[in-house]
């Protein structure tokens, strides 16, 4: 038994490295596809001026070619986990439910080992999922206001932006000083006034999002942890027995049951109280239904 859980330990070992080297591919094919989307968007927008009849129609290709990369990076970005998930939850349940004898045990096994709930699968997508929020919760403007002022005062800030620039604007720094190269810049009398009348609020929102992005990061940390703790587990467990197959099969008979209903929805799952379309504000624990949750 300990020889087994040996083997099993050094098949995942053998998988992060793949799968490190398939994640680095798929990312590659994003930025390319991505690309390629971009350079559709300028070529509309230049067409744009020669005539409206041709507008409407060079739109209409250009949504379709833009569709069809969007469609692209989404499969592009399908994690090996959901792929795993459909390989056992759809073509596993239906040949465990018809013919169980056809299934072996080391396929079920293996597959497993991608899907479970402390899996490097899950790890890996998880982390980026995090990555994706706190690298999109705020726009690309605001960041560049909270690099270059987050450690100054505010009464700092509006006294060097009104003070006199006397550098040429033909002049092109081959250094820069963080600290300084905001206050290098000729700004225009809106939005000096839009900084004297609502500085502070945009300081404290810059600080609530600073807040909140370190929250985050200590939420993923303490699930990762959490994975942690019950994959050691795991390993006693494993020592112990080993599942049957009656048990899976026993399993994919109840998420047949239950895979389209509430009952396998966040909301349920784990009590978290839906947010009504018509309200504005978001409360407390509160979350949006999604299309799949009706």
């Amino acid at each position: 038994m300990k020889e087994r859980s040996k083997e099993h330990r050094e098949r995942k070992k053998a998988y992060i490295a793949n799968l490190e080297t398939k994640i680095a591919d798929l990312e590659t094919q994003v930025r390319d596809l991505t690309t390629e989307n971009e350079q559709m968007k300028a070529q509309l927008e230049k067409s744009s001026s020669e005539c409206k009849t041709q507008v409407v129609e060079k739109k209409s290709g250009a949504a379709k070619s833009s569709d069809t990369s969007k469609n692209k990076i989404e499969k592009s970005f399908k994690s090996t986990l959901h792929e795993y998930e459909d390989f056992v939850y759809d073509k596993l349940n239906k040949k465990m439910l018809e013919n169980p004898d056809e299934v072996r045990y080391t396929t079920l096994e293996q597959a497993y080992e991608h899907i479970e709930d402390y899996s490097d699968d899950r790890f890996i997508y998880i982390d980026r999922q995090f990555r994706n929020i706190i690298n999109n919760i705020v726009g690309i403007e605001t960041k560049i206001y909270q690099a270059c002022l987050k450690n100054l005062k505010l009464s700092e800030i509006k006294r060097r932006m009104k003070t006199k620039k006397r550098h040429s604007k033909y002049f092109v720094k081959k250094e820069f000083r963080l600290d300084q190269i905001m206050f290098d810049e000729e700004w225009s009398k809106p939005l000096m006034e839009v900084m004297e009348k609502y500085g502070e609020e945009l300081q404290n929102f810059g600080k609530t999002i600073k807040s909140l992005v370190k929250k985050l990061v200590q939420v993923r940390n303490k699930l990762f942890n959490t994975y942690i703790s019950m994959a050691e587990i795991d390993e006693k467990i494993y020592d112990t027995a080993d599942y049957h197959k009656q048990d899976v099969k026993g399993l994919f008979e109840i998420y047949n049951l239950i895979k389209d209903t509430k009952y396998m929805t966040p909301h349920y799952l784990w009590d978290i109280p839906k947010r009504p379309d018509s309200e504005l504000a978001y409360k407390d624990f509160e979350l949006s239904s999604s299309e799949d949750d009706e």
